[in-house]
């Protein structure tokens, strides 16, 4: 988005949402403060209904209005949400990003509310243009979607960012020699499984390293500390600035995953020159 809004031949407008200061809040970070003055919001439906025949009537008329608002836009492109039904039927030409379809093939890792409701998003995306992060997700896309136009769906690879890059300095962790994680709270990043893999070669007693992992591990999984207990540091978040220094002293960065569209921290690991251990599933 950055590249885009710096591209003056590309006229921009950003359509959010009506949760207040968010979006000026990120483009004045990214250094795009230029585009709130074209910030675009869903022109405002004053139609209100709960169900049958009346319900459906009002939310016809409120498609109108918003699919008139659109048409003077040349193109609709969504980073993640579903593209509204009243962009499809503006006529203007549309793009959507698919990161992986995790709910779908892998709905043990999601709330069963997002599951069907991923699933429902999936199922009705019409867009001209499918972008897929990896050739992994484009398969998984196509093999949900059969009759989805191969012609439409572009893998389209995600790239670390341009401060990723090895660093001298040494990060703000006790060990001089350490493994380090990366995790989201999620179970599906499989950390409980690096820290029992961890203990197991720390006990062969001829290693004196440590393992940092780094972000905010869900509350409800439970790892198993025992007798490594000073060999283990959970960072909390921390910022790129941290982040890099933490990548480019590892011994190694450990990805254990389950399942990733794409697998972002393995690309920014090998930008800051640390060898990674990773699943070869998925991604």
């Amino acid at each position: 988005f950055q590249h885009m809004a710096s591209d003056n031949q590309i006229d921009i407008y950003p359509f959010v949402g009506t949760s207040k200061g968010s979006a000026e809040t990120y483009l004045k970070e990214i250094g795009a403060g230029r585009l709130i003055a074209k910030i675009f919001k869903m022109p405002e439906a004053k139609y209100s209904a709960k169900s049958g025949i009346k319900s459906n009537i009002l939310s016809l008329c409120a498609e109108l209005k918003y699919k008139n608002a659109f048409k003077k836009f040349d193109g609709f492109f969504s980073p993640f949400l579903p593209i509204p039904q009243a962009v499809y039927s503006s006529g203007i030409k549309t793009a959507i990003m698919v990161h992986d379809l995790i709910p779908i093939y892998h709905p043990e890792f999601s709330n069963p509310q997002f599951v069907r409701e991923y699933s429902k998003w999936i199922k009705n995306i019409r867009s001209d243009i499918v972008f897929c992060n990896s050739a992994y997700t484009a398969k998984e896309f196509l093999k949900f979607r059969t009759n989805y136009p191969k012609n439409k769906v572009i893998t389209t690879l995600l790239g670390a960012g341009e401060d990723f890059h090895p660093e001298s300095k040494k990060a703000n962790v006790k060990f001089d020699k350490y493994f380090l994680g990366c995790s989201s709270a999620s179970k599906r990043k499989n950390f409980p499984h690096l820290v029992d893999a961890f203990r197991q070669f720390i006990q062969s007693g001829k290693f004196n390293v440590g393992l940092v992992i780094a972000g905010n591990p869900a509350e409800e999984i439970a790892y198993d500390l025992r007798g490594i207990e000073d060999k283990v540091i959970f960072t909390g978040h921390v910022g790129d600035d941290e982040l890099i220094k933490l990548y480019s002293g590892a011994l190694a960065f450990v990805y254990p995953s389950l399942y990733e569209g794409f697998g972002l921290p393995v690309l920014e690991a090998m930008k800051c020159g640390a060898p990674v251990i990773c699943c070869n599933n998925s991604s």
